[in-house]
């Protein structure tokens, strides 16, 4: 049978038959034991994250967000707001109207008390009404859901591992409504935890996340104690249980800052839509660890999901299916800051290369009319994979690069600062124009920043620059680089 497009009938309404997940010869002893086991590998340093969340109330903030040239630069000039139409246009979905697997239930509460957790799902439901939407949109199904569920695991003469095409992909209707039963079954075995991390106030990249697949994948620092326990249990079946798959999603308690107080949020739409953008990114990122995992494939190793990947990471192959790049987002306690596009190649790195986001591309994800039934084809056209890239001949007209500025006679330590780039030339801050560079005529954009890069991070060493702040190209992913992305280094 040849493709369709026809909509699959299972995402009008997410009605779903309620299942309850297998216990076998589990104890409520051991269900108990091994629910604390994930609420200790969650739930670390719940003083210190409360601390944070609670040090201000939810309130305008008065203070006028810092920002740096580059960014006041980009202010003006539709990177950071648009004019946008009412909110009635915009997605807002009720929770029936929400995949079940994003419904409030799936959220474990314990951490913030059954309503502040309320009030965070709330603050969130543009972003779940985002991510169903993905994971119900046909285009999407049938360029990238798919092959995640159903690909072949395959390895090439290079030696590269990836997921064929299946010919189960050519039945796309039978193929949806296969995929939509592997959502909702994982619905009934799926839960999202609040987990803490090292900034509880956001004032970094607002990307974390992170799928645990069973109990034995928690790292035993979490918890050793209670992971010996449950190691030496006499039950056989909770033994066995700490292989079972039961995923669990943790998402990092830095969106808690902002979902907790909607004040600056609720002035500042288009921030918002940033916000929540990098929400729905993150909860697809991790969803794709676990539909994959939910596979029980005998090769534990996650695959390149397309050639063109080239790193062998699930969720970053969505990432670049979505924007063509991987974004993140920048934010801090008083602002939401721009969206960042990053290459395969720069993505985790320090010092790395990128290009701002527009606003118009995020806002679009956001609206109604964008969704309504027949404009796959305007999706593929102007939203999937269109986030700009920061590479090839010309590149795209605006992007930023962090350059080494050397430290001084004064004492003063040298740094990588952002540099904006328009048309391949030096615009902010002014202090950079004349002192650094931009690529030559006919260079592609991410041979010359490989090169520039290399050279002032071997100048920055030279001048003592903390060795732990360096994080290199492919961000440690080199020894598992496709073939065509291994010959660029």
């Amino acid at each position: 049978m040849g493709q369709s497009t026809s909509t699959p009938s299972k995402p009008q309404g997410w009605v779903t038959v309620a299942k309850k997940p297998r216990r076998g010869n589990l104890t409520d002893d051991d269900l108990k034991l091994i629910e604390d086991a994930y609420l200790d590998a969650f739930n670390l340093n719940n003083d210190e994250v409360l601390h944070h969340l609670n040090q201000e109330p939810d309130q305008p903030s008065t203070a006028v967000p810092v920002y740096s040239a580059v960014e006041e630069m980009l202010n003006n000039n539709g990177y950071f707001s648009m004019k946008l139409a009412p909110p009635s246009e915009y997605l807002q979905a009720t929770e029936a109207a929400l995949h079940p697997i994003l419904h409030f239930n799936n959220f474990d509460t314990k951490l913030l008390g059954e309503d502040r957790a309320r009030k965070a799902w709330e603050e969130m439901r543009p972003a779940l009404s985002l991510v169903s939407a993905w994971l119900s949109a046909p285009e999407a199904r049938r360029r990238f859901w798919h092959r995640l569920m159903f690909g072949v695991p395959t390895t090439d003469e290079t030696g590269n591992y990836y997921l064929a095409r299946s010919p189960l992909e050519d039945d796309f209707t039978g193929a949806s409504e296969t995929f939509s039963a592997e959502l909702d079954n994982l619905a009934h075995n799926l839960r999202f935890y609040w987990i803490p991390s090292n900034t509880p106030c956001g004032r970094s990249s607002t990307s974390q996340g992170i799928c645990f697949f069973n109990l034995k994948s928690i790292p035993d620092r979490f918890n050793k104690p209670l992971h010996d326990a449950l190691r030496t249990r006499s039950n056989p079946a909770a033994r066995k249980y700490l292989s079972a798959y039961a995923p669990r999603i943790g998402l990092s308690t830095i969106f808690l800052y902002h979902l907790l107080r909607p004040a600056l949020r609720r002035d500042d739409r288009c921030a918002d839509m940033r916000y929540q953008l990098a929400i729905a990114k993150t909860l697809c990122h991790e969803l794709c660890h676990a539909l994959y995992k939910s596979r029980l494939l005998p090769n534990t190793t996650e695959p390149h999901v397309f050639l063109r990947d080239q790193v062998p990471e699930v969720g970053l192959s969505f990432d670049f299916f979505l924007g063509g790049s991987r974004f993140d987002l920048r934010s801090g306690k008083s602002f939401i800051g721009r969206l960042d596009a990053r290459t395969w190649q720069f993505m985790l790195s320090y010092p790395r290369i990128g290009a701002p986001v527009p606003m118009e591309w995020v806002g679009l994800w956001f609206r109604k009319d964008t969704w309504e039934a027949g404009r796959e084809g305007f999706r593929e056209e102007t939203l999937w994979g269109k986030a700009p890239e920061a590479v090839g001949v010309p590149g795209p007209d605006v992007f930023i690069a962090h350059r080494y500025a050397p430290g001084n006679v004064a004492g003063e330590p040298g740094l990588f600062k952002e540099v904006l780039y328009v048309e391949r030339k030096v615009v902010a801050p002014v202090q950079a124009r004349g002192k650094v560079d931009g690529p030559g005529e006919g260079v592609a954009l991410e041979e010359w920043y490989a090169e520039v890069s290399r050279q002032e991070v071997e100048r920055a060493r030279a001048e003592g620059f903390d060795e732990e702040e360096l994080v290199g190209p492919w961000g440690g992913y080199e020894q598992s680089l496709t073939r065509s992305a291994s010959e660029r280094l």
